[in-house]
């Protein structure tokens, strides 16, 4: 289990007291995952995908309404897409939305070598992939924890505060990327525009 899990609840359970995995918090954050096989994994590590249960207060009860992971992989790619949904980068044509990741015949191999029986029905239905997504909405229910957190020395080793870390610096890159991006294209209008109406210091450049 990752250091960086930012899913534990307070308690622990079990005979190893380990920490307890929460299906209801931070719902706005979901990781890439595929079904297979009956199941649903994370495509970065293989491991079985955790259901994310949000609270439908309408009808007092909740409702599996996605899946993550809480691997490496699936936190940077989570950290990814919320830098990438805060930076509205999504409106700007220049800049791709994050890449998403597809499970590799090594990958799923492996998962069939753990079923003990493999039925030929299991492979009628192909493998699908359902992409990850984030909600700004995680910054703003988080807004004063995040406003704590990152700035006193004492958290700086909490894994909200290291998640947070890995939103700013995909946002810092996403924006370098833009700002080039934009440099590019304005490099390039200048040139076409002094073709068009300067063509002896066109030639020059």
């Amino acid at each position: 289990m990752s250091d960086m899990n930012i899913f534990m609840t307070g308690g622990f359970a079990g005979h190893d007291r380990s920490p307890r995995y929460s299906t209801t918090v931070h719902t706005e954050l979901k990781s890439t995952t595929f079904s297979f096989l009956g199941s649903t994994y994370c495509v970065h590590c293989g491991e079985p995908a955790k259901a994310i249960q949000a609270n439908i207060q309408t009808l007092n009860c909740y409702k599996t309404t996605g899946h993550r992971c809480t691997c490496e992989g699936a936190l940077d790619e989570m950290a990814e897409r919320l830098a990438y949904e805060l930076g509205s980068f999504s409106r700007c044509s220049l800049i791709d939305k994050p890449e998403t990741k597809k499970p590799n015949t090594f990958m799923l191999k492996k998962l069939i070598e753990k079923r003990e029986r493999v039925r030929l029905s299991d492979f009628e239905r192909p493998s699908t992939i359902t992409e990850g997504c984030a909600s700004r909405k995680f910054i703003v229910e988080q807004r004063t924890e995040i406003k704590y957190n990152l700035h006193h020395e004492r958290c700086k080793d909490y894994p909200f505060t290291k998640f947070m870390h890995r939103v700013k610096e995909h946002y810092e890159a996403y924006q370098t990327a833009l700002d080039s991006a934009i440099a590019s294209l304005k490099e390039t209008s200048v040139n076409e525009f002094q073709k068009v109406f300067d063509p002896v210091k066109a030639r020059q450049l």
